[in-house]
């Protein structure tokens, strides 16, 4: 290691301490966080985000969350953002627009018949009086009919 290399190394070293045979790292607080293993890892940030208190937060919240509860690891913010991008919860009732909209642009029928849209209303209960399940409608595109 270089002079700078070593230095570095060694005021990063000075921020941990071992108590117990437990790691810790020394917050800019100073208060002094559990390092946690990897499998410790993930179950913490699995309780803190959809756990029974957690709220399904972002990434940066749960990470700022474990911080506050005394816990660290050094890819903390980047394993709770990873984590909450795979929640099937968060996916299902995020917003599901995240680009801007862009005004509609009319499609361009040439001339009658050239384009059809075809809808299907399918499995109606009651069926009709006789008996037909699902309504098929077709429109085409130029005459709007």
């Amino acid at each position: 290691l270089t002079s700078n290399g070593r230095r570095s190394f060694v005021q990063r070293a000075n921020r941990y301490t071992i108590l117990g045979g437990i790691l810790y790292k020394r917050g800019l607080d100073g208060i002094l966080l559990r390092c946690l293993k990897a499998h410790e890892s993930s179950k913490a940030i699995q309780e803190v985000h959809d756990g029974i208190c957690g709220g399904h937060f972002s990434g940066l919240a749960v990470a700022k969350r474990i911080l506050r509860l005394g816990y660290y690891w050094p890819s903390l913010n980047q394993d709770c953002c990873e984590y909450t991008k795979k929640c099937v919860k968060c996916q299902q009732h995020s917003n599901l627009t995240h680009i801007p909209s862009q005004a509609l642009q009319p499609a361009a029928d040439l001339w009658p018949f050239s384009q059809w849209g075809l809808d299907l209303i399918g499995l109606i209960n009651p069926r009709s009086s006789q008996r037909h399940h699902s309504i098929i409608t077709a429109t085409e595109y130029f005459t709007k009919w």
